[in-house]
């Protein structure tokens, strides 16, 4: 169940509940129906608003994947920060309901329990979709870039959260190179500083292109026409865009923040926003460098397998259903 099949879209949780569905669909032991409040063996909730607490309610045993924390909803939406209390209490109300509860990293498993979540934890990664990529030459004829660019690629909502500002000031700095930012602001004026980041865009440096939403198909086109992912984010907890980034083969430049540490340790090369540029500059002009992290992204690549995923939640759902019998 995911709220987001009818209502909004254009999210890292909408592609993560699209992604899992498909792999459960492929274990041949389970019945898998979206989006339905029919009651049910076990129901897996991915989103934490009223039709989602119904099926919660109406389910025999259930499991929810933490995708929202009030840490991720502070300069996301208006009222995240100033209501961040009042959010923790929600969602810990929310997944302590459950029975078991899917983290994402172990940095957002202290997360939970420090809110104070004491339902059974788990931690199990997000689901690699399998795309097949065209080459960088067919990407850039599609697109229309030329092969002698240097192009820079980041996915994410336009939001405080995300740190757009961060990005165009890397921009700033290398005004030889090319920055794409893929992604709008789905939840429209109810984003954080709604008004301000339209500002931010209508005003970013000449060589930033802020593209918007994008078909799942087209930002593929992007993945394969790129040189450098580049995620300047200030919380996250798992974010598929990065994933996706390093299985497309693109180095990463991140931020360096507890979740990449946990997840991707040695993998990526980590900044802030005084070295964000200089690090983007030295995968540009170092082969050496960059041909090490690309391998670093292959590996991220390697260690993600939908077909395990769909197995270790259909373990799950077994378990709950054995235990409720």
């Amino acid at each position: 169940m995911s709220e987001s099949a009818f209502t909004v879209k254009g999210h890292g949780v909408h592609s993560a509940f699209v992604d899992s569905l498909a792999a459960l669909r492929t274990v041949p032991s389970l019945s898998v129906t979206a989006n339905s409040i029919a009651r049910t063996d076990v129901s897996h909730i991915h989103t934490v608003g009223p039709v989602s607490l119904l099926a919660l309610q109406r389910a025999n045993a259930s499991v929810v994947t933490a995708h929202i924390t009030a840490e991720s909803l502070v300069d996301s939406i208006v009222g995240g920060r100033l209501f961040a209390p009042l959010w923790r209490q929600y969602l810990r109300w929310v997944y302590n309901r459950a029975d078991v509860v899917v983290s994402l990293s172990r940095s957002q498993e202290a997360g939970l329990r420090r809110d104070g979540v004491i339902s059974e934890i788990v931690i199990i990664r997000h689901v690699l979709p399998s795309f097949t990529l065209p080459t960088r030459t067919q990407a850039r004829a599609a697109l229309g870039i030329r092969e002698d660019e240097k192009i820079i690629l980041s996915v994410g909502q336009v939001q405080p959260r995300k740190a757009v500002n961060s990005f165009h000031r890397a921009a700033e700095d290398l005004t030889d190179v090319r920055f794409f930012w893929i992604g709008g602001s789905p939840f429209g004026s109810l984003t954080a500083r709604y008004w301000k980041m339209r500002r931010l865009i209508r005003s970013c440096p000449h060589n930033v292109t802020h593209l918007g939403q994008l078909r799942r198909d087209t930002v593929q086109l992007f993945y394969a026409a790129a040189d450098v992912y580049f995620h300047p984010s200030h919380q996250e907890h798992a974010p598929v865009a990065v994933l996706e980034a390093a299985a497309a083969g693109l180095p990463l430049v991140l931020r360096d923040i507890d979740c990449y540490r946990d997840l991707y340790p040695g993998h990526y090369l980590a900044a802030t926003d005084e070295s964000f540029a200089t690090q983007i500059r030295q995968l540009l002009i170092n082969p050496s460098l960059y041909g090490e992290m690309t391998a670093r992204s292959a590996e991220i690549k390697a260690r993600y397998s939908s077909a395990e995923v769909a197995v270790d939640l259909a373990n799950i759902y077994q378990r709950l259903v054995n235990r409720k019998h």
